[in-house]
């Protein structure tokens, strides 16, 4: 019978439980808590049906994204951390399998009382990755001094570029020096040694949940993606990358910068921006009937704003955003509906505008049009609500009662007596 890796802690948690204090410790990698949440889901052998998903090392590594060395490593942190123990052991019908193992969790003692405490292998502040390296390190040193050849990659201290120059070299002849296999020299000769690594097939997590393969169409887009973000980020961030000038519309902006005065030309930074470039090709618009020569935009648009609303300004200060401003007064104040007019003058004679001044007209008119003044009207006394109350005529206190003498009860007694 053959032998399966596993997944063992005790304490009977309940399926899915993990420690807090792991998953929130900075000193551990994104990976180890990945692996560790990952491990605890093939933790519940005994009470559910793990037959169709096993924690084998390509299965681990394909849930995580990583290639296996970076799941090795990450196994190494786990041990260092004090966050699992793994039982090495080989298959006894399967030589061959040295995957069996089984990886003791030690996560109880956190979350469940009675299952004893938790000691933390760690000095505070030192990182579980650092620890495996050296670790990884030594382990390797020790095998070199035994004679263990490394199996793959390249040896250090040999240089890529030489052992591909001998390759090119005699290509029919194997290079002397190097040591080690040509295919695993090259860089990601797996799949899952990639940036983005694809999914390895027939692997099933614990859910019986095949993970999907990329279609070529994401491939693609995953392509297009990455050149989109090293030409500026257009394709990455979903717009489209606007189109580039041609050489008729360069030579306009450049004759449009050419005719501003000093102090309009001290506003356009050493490389116009392109939002700046767009609205000088608007505002010459020279496709459209509206259009204006550079040295008419900048005489009949430019300066009489500049001097309306800017020229003060030296005194204040430089202009914050003067790229806004340059903008804004490139922009026709469509009021007047001749498209010639550009502030109230008439671009083509420099004359002033009639439909502009005839409609100052008008509104000079409508404010002092020929209207009847109104009279003042008399002032009408307004009448009480309520009658005033009568008074005694002797002391002039107001009667609470009337009385045929109209007088109050004090005076009328002061005349019987």
């Amino acid at each position: 019978m053959s032998l399966s890796p596993e997944v063992r802690r005790g304490g009977n948690l309940p399926f899915g439980m993990v420690a807090a204090l792991w998953m929130c410790d900075p000193r551990y990698s994104t990976n180890a808590r990945t692996l560790y949440s990952i491990l605890v889901t093939y933790a519940d052998t005994q009470a559910r049906d793990t037959s169709k998903g096993k924690p084998y090392r390509k299965e681990l590594a394909a849930q995580m994204g990583v290639s296996l060395s970076t799941l090795d490593r990450t196994l190494v942190e786990m041990e260092v951390a004090g966050m699992v123990t793994i039982e090495e052991r080989r298959d006894p019908s399967n030589p061959a399998n040295n995957e069996a193992n089984i990886y003791h969790l030690h996560d109880a003692p956190l979350m469940w009382q009675g299952n004893g405490a938790w000691v933390d292998p760690l000095p505070s502040g030192v990182k579980a990755a650092d620890v495996a390296k050296k670790l990884i390190e030594q382990r390797r040193a020790e095998k070199r001094e035994a004679g263990v050849q490394r199996r793959g990659g390249v040896p250090k201290g040999v240089s890529t570029k030489a052992m591909k120059a001998a390759r090119q070299a005699a290509p029919g002849e194997e290079p002397s020096e190097g040591g080690g296999s040509t295919g695993a020299a090259r860089g990601g000769s797996t799949d899952a040694a990639r940036v983005a690594a694809r999914v390895l097939r027939n692997i099933q997590s614990p859910h019986q949940t095949p993970s999907p393969e990329p279609s070529p169409t994401d491939g693609r887009q995953a392509s297009a993606g990455s050149r989109g973000s090293s030409s500026g980020g257009f394709a990455a961030s979903g717009k489209t990358k606007p189109p580039s000038l041609t050489r008729a519309q360069r030579q306009q902006v450049d004759a449009f910068f050419q005719a501003l005065p000093k102090e309009l030309a001290d506003l356009v930074p050493a490389n116009a921006p392109r939002n700046l470039q767009t609205a000088v090709l608007e505002a010459l618009a020279s496709d459209r009937p509206e259009a204006r020569t550079p040295q008419q935009l900048v005489e009949f648009r430019l300066l009489p704003k500049w001097d309306k609303h800017y020229a003060s300004r030296d005194e204040v200060g430089p202009l914050k955003k003067p790229v806004g401003v340059l903008i804004r007064m490139l922009q026709r104040d469509a009021e007047c509906g001749d498209p010639r007019c550009d502030e109230r003058t008439n671009v083509d004679s420099g004359a002033p505008c009639r439909a502009c001044e005839q409609r100052r007209e008008d509104r000079r008119a409508e404010r002092t049009g020929d209207q009847p003044q109104q009279q003042p009207q008399p002032k009408v006394p307004q009448q009480r609500s309520t009658p005033r109350k009568a008074r005694c005529p002797e002391c002039h206190r107001p009667l609470r009662n009337s009385s045929e003498d109209a007088l109050c009860s004090d005076c009328r007694e002061d005349v019987i007596a």
